[in-house]
This record gives C-alpha cells, sequence and structure tokens, in this order.
C-alpha cells in the first residue's frame, strides 16, 4: 500500500498559477492529472538520510519525502494527516481513447 502526503508534493510557482488560471485544485491535479515531472523513488527508512545525502550532493538537486510504502492494505492520498478518497473518474489513464 502506498500513503502520499499531498501537502508534501513539491509543486511549482507556474503549475500553481496555471491552476488558479483554469479553477482546478492543484493537489488534485499534480496527484491524478498525467503530467509527471518529478521521479519517484522508495528508500528503505534505515538507508534515507544517507541515500538522501549522497543524491543531494552528486545532483545538487533534494529528494523530498511525500509519503511511505507500507506492508498491505489499500493506497491512499493524505491532506494534512486525513485520508482522501480517490477520485478515480478525474484520473489520467493511459489507456482511454478520446473520440
Amino acid at each position: 500500500s502506498a500513503q502520499i502526503e499531498l501537502s508534501l508534493l513539491p509543486l511549482h510557482p507556474e503549475f500553481l498559477k496555471w491552476s488558479s488560471l483554469a479553477r482546478r485544485s492543484p493537489l488534485s491535479e499534480a496527484a491524478l492529472g498525467g503530467e509527471d515531472y518529478e521521479l519517484l523513488a522508495t528508500i528503505r527508512p534505515s538507508d534515507s538520510a544517507r541515500v538522501c545525502a549522497e543524491f543531494e550532493k552528486r545532483f545538487a538537486t533534494r529528494l523530498t519525502k511525500i509519503g511511505m510504502i507500507g506492508p498491505d492494505g489499500s493506497s491512499v492520498f493524505l491532506e494534512n494527516g486525513t485520508a482522501q478518497p480517490l477520485p478515480r473518474q478525474d484520473a489520467f489513464s493511459h489507456f482511454s481513447f478520446a473520440d
């Protein structure tokens, strides 16, 4: 299972500006909109500090913790620690085709 804290997602100022103009939720768009501009990785908690420090030193870019992976259960988005429903109808799908 995955727990993603929406408030921790790194959002570019231009994206926030677009979201406001488009009258869309920046958190929903970032989580479900289909445009991926960040890489996602999983790191064991015991390795996190070392891996983050090595990554930042090598690439001059900080890693951002946005959630955690658990052993079982369903995936969930969190907003300030509170579970939010996953609005499947709004999610981008690579396998749907517009007429």
